[in-house]
């Protein structure tokens, strides 16, 4: 008896017939090429995309496993480190590796710093110091590798109070960490602070640049002030960058670099008693496509340090039009003082998260932020020159909430995200949530629309079932139907 939906095919179909099923399945896709979406997709544009996928299926099916099989990628990943580890102000010494992307870049940080603590006492559980800011990554890794993740307070401008992170360190601390620049804000932590209190307390310091690592060095070269945060600051031992992001290589590529070779090796993993023989990888992955890495070796020799400045540049203006036009708005604000093209909009006047609705009825994507309410842009190539639809979009979305008698952020996000899983979780869960949402909802509040689940919780105060109900999302959609 089948129990699934689907089954394995017996026969298979005629390439046209499956071709045909992937348009239609790609017709639920949002659609970013328009540049409406703001994050996720980042394009170096039509003539670099198409060289860098044909060199990304000239290399789809090489197994960067074994490093002595195919020579020619492991050269690309070395010179992709070398390359960027210069951009970032290493030295000679400095190595890394290439990873999946930003997670695995920071799990092994972590397990670097786990290891090495574990060298100076045995048998603890070793702490890492972070921004409240930082990216989940560092709770993933922390669960991942049995260590304990503290999280210190930011100042009003969204960076990390270096003070408050000094009265968390213990014997028990590995490392410390700042962001270069966050996700939600896009501002740069006082990354020599942080380097500097890891060097008085003999830890490690590592920098999340993966946002900004291929961005920031080339708005430095135009001018633009930016916080130091690479290899120059004394202190700093290690580096995450996405190329995938700001570097505009094909999904997924990371880099994590080191200042001292030695740092590295406690990355490997390395078995010698397997009857299949020696096994060693010299990151999380074992068989990896030599894919991803040539076309991130490609982009750089494409667009070089001239082509990044121009592309930066471009960006960036598009930020400024945007920004502008957001304050001219009335209402709206820039949260904090971001440094590059990633910021949170806020606003005392209006039901942020209803604007972002009123964005989304008219084709944008807007991430949405908590703590405090806010929808977040990522802005790249992609959105140089769309600038005054989006703005004409969000003064029209304005215009719409202003004439509506909209619910509070709390009770509209609620609404809508019970709403919304209603089909999705099991009538035990759901009626756990509906319990939540009748105690924050007045009676008469019949308010509607999308919301991000980030906003459903700031009012469970029961973390333990939000993330219950979450698990429970995500058991169901990720099940074929």
């Amino acid at each position: 008896m089948r129990t699934t939906a689907f089954h394995f095919p017996v026969q298979g179909k005629r390439p046209e017939e499956v071709l045909r099923e992937i348009s239609r399945k790609r017709t639920e896709d949002f659609g970013w090429k328009d540049g409406k979406m703001f994050g996720f997709v980042y394009y170096p544009g039509d003539e670099i995309a198409e060289i860098l996928e044909n060199v990304f299926r000239l290399y789809m099916h090489d197994n960067t496993l074994n490093p002595t099989m195919f020579c020619s990628v492991r050269a690309m990943e070395n010179e992709l480190v070398a390359m960027v580890g210069d951009l970032l102000h290493g030295s000679r010494d400095t190595t890394g590796s290439v990873t999946s992307g930003g997670t695995e870049s920071i799990l092994m940080a972590m397990k670097v710093a786990r290891d090495r603590k574990r060298e100076e006492m045995p048998g603890i559980t070793p702490e890492v110091i972070v921004p409240t800011t930082a990216h989940p990554a560092f709770d993933k890794a922390a669960h991942y590798l049995d260590m304990k993740l503290l999280h210190a307070p930011v100042d009003q401008d969204f960076r990390v109070d270096v003070t408050k992170m000094e009265s968390l360190v213990t014997r028990r601390t590995a490392m410390l960490v700042g962001s270069a620049p966050c996700f939600p804000y896009g501002v740069v932590d006082p990354i020599a602070g942080i380097a500097g209190l890891a060097r008085q307390h003999g830890l490690l310091c590592h920098v999340d640049a993966c946002m900004g690592g291929l961005m920031l060095p080339f708005l430095e070269k135009l001018g633009y002030p930016v916080t130091p945060f690479d290899f120059r600051v004394k202190g700093v031992t290690s580096i995450s960058a996405d190329m995938h992001k700001y570097g505009y290589a094909a999904k997924g590529v990371s880099l994590i670099l080191y200042r001292d070779p030695e740092l590295r090796k406690r990355q490997f993993f390395i078995t010698t008693e397997w009857p299949g023989g020696i096994f060693a990888s010299n990151s999380l992955l074992g068989s990896k496509s030599g894919g991803p890495v040539a076309a991130a070796w490609t982009v750089v020799k494409l667009m070089g340090l001239k082509g990044y400045m121009a592309n930066a540049a471009a960006v960036m203006n598009a930020v400024k039009k945007i920004q502008e036009g957001i304050r001219e708005t009335g209402g709206l604000d820039i949260a904090g003082h971001p440094e590059m093209s990633v910021f949170a909009v806020k606003s005392d006047r209006y039901d942020i998260h209803a604007i972002g609705d009123e964005l989304a009825k008219r084709g944008w994507f807007v991430d949405r932020l908590q703590y405090p309410a806010c929808i977040h842009l990522t802005v790249n190539s992609l959105q140089v020159g769309k600038e005054e639809d989006f703005l004409d979009d969000l003064g029209d979305a304005v215009a719409a909430v202003k004439s509506q008698n909209h619910a509070s952020p709390v009770n509209r996000l609620i609404i809508a995200a019970v709403t919304g899983l209603s089909g999705l979780l099991p009538e035990k869960l759901f009626g756990k949530l509906m319990d939540s949402a009748s105690r924050l909802i007045p009676a008469g509040d019949n308010s509607s629309g999308h919301r991000a689940l980030y906003g459903i919780s700031t009012n469970i105060k029961n973390r333990h079932n939000l993330k219950e109900m979450i698990t429970c999302i995500y058991d169901k959609i990720y099940r074929a139907r």
